[in-house]
């Protein structure tokens, strides 16, 4: 049989509020960022599934969206998470997780909001719900209770002759170990979230830049001279763009699967799938950088003509495409950040 104070805790069951989000929209707007219905609604909807997408690729099926509002004289949204039954392998853990998952949020919600408005900056703000708390204050029960069974004479002394020897030197090296090990996955995960989030803005900025290039060259009285000049101008601007997103878009994630691969911060397992997540992140980030060559040739390369209306065409083509390929190079940036989030 064993001791009281040797048996290990039943892992603990979360059920109900998980955590309630706040997110407020910042910037530089004449008014409320929401300030028409159509708009609000249109901008409501984008926004719920995000969130919805979100919870799905980093929480998983075990969570659910409640209580959504978007509140458009504050610029803010609010929602919840809720779970029906979840276990809890480690509350630090999961809060970590949580943490990752409001980042993810934040980021995805900027990167809707510079579609449709200029400077836009989102600021989150969260709690865990009273499930996760009660969970957290039983954990501390179960510690004290431990302790309290630690007291006893017999316990003291069985604890004394197995601790007195090299025990507890060996737990203390390898719980080091573990969390350094856990620590150092957490940053990874954060550092792929943060590195897909960037490979968006410079990818946005790429494509406004050429069709900001169109809507200021839309009239075929200007002189050709003048264009051509122009033309040479937006052409030397924009591959300095370009060199500096390939700089960044083209490596991280390689670096990741060679993290993951030579060391020991991930499981063979973990590395073969990293490993296949990054070629499927390379060839996501490829048809997003076709998606932007689109207008590239057509505008900066070649003879451009601003009265062809085929350029309009274009633009929409080349903007749905970046659109599918950026929300699957998404999808694979979330799921390698699982991996490395879990404990």
């Amino acid at each position: 049989m064993t001791a009281h104070f040797l048996r290990r805790p039943k892992h603990n069951v979360l059920r109900g509020e998980v955590c309630s989000v706040r997110l407020r929209i910042v910037g530089k707007f004449n008014n409320s960022v929401v300030s028409t219905t159509d708009a609000s609604s249109e901008l409501r909807d984008a926004i719920a599934g995000i969130i919805r997408d979100s919870v799905r690729g980093s929480l998983g099926p075990d969570f659910e969206v409640a209580d959504f509002a978007l509140l458009c004289q504050n610029s803010e949204v609010v929602f919840r998470i809720n779970t029906g039954s979840y276990v809890v392998q480690s509350y630090d853990s999961f809060v970590k997780g949580l943490k990752l998952f409001v980042a993810q949020v934040r980021n995805s919600l900027e990167l809707l909001l510079q579609t449709r408005f200029e400077h836009a900056v989102v600021k989150s703000r969260w709690c865990v719900g009273p499930p996760l708390v009660r969970l957290q204050l039983e954990g501390s029960d179960t510690k004290a209770s431990v302790l309290k069974s630690l007291q006893q004479p017999l316990s003291v002394l069985l604890l004394g002759t197995i601790l007195g020897s090299a025990l507890i030197p060996y737990l203390n090296e390898r719980s080091n170990r573990n969390k350094l090990r856990h620590e150092e996955r957490i940053k990874i995960a954060f550092s792929i979230v943060e590195q897909s989030h960037e490979t968006d803005r410079r990818l946005s900025n790429l494509m406004n830049y050429l069709v900001l290039f169109r809507k200021d060259h839309n009239n075929r009285s200007e002189p050709e001279s003048a264009l051509k000049k122009e033309q040479r101008d937006a052409l030397k601007t924009f591959n300095e763009m370009y060199m500096s997103y390939t700089g960044q878009a083209w490596w991280w994630h390689w670096t990741v699967k060679s993290e993951a691969s030579l060391s020991a911060l991930a499981t063979p397992s973990e590395s073969k799938r990293v490993a296949e997540l990054a070629r499927d992140y390379s060839d996501a980030l490829g048809q997003c950088t076709d998606a932007v060559s689109r207008l590239w040739d057509p505008f900066l390369k070649n003879r451009y003509d601003p009265g062809d209306p085929q350029n309009d065409v274009l633009i929409t083509q080349a903007s749905e495409s970046l659109t599918r390929a950026r929300k699957r190079r998404n999808e694979v940036a979330v799921e390698m950040a699982r991996i490395f989030a879990s404990k």
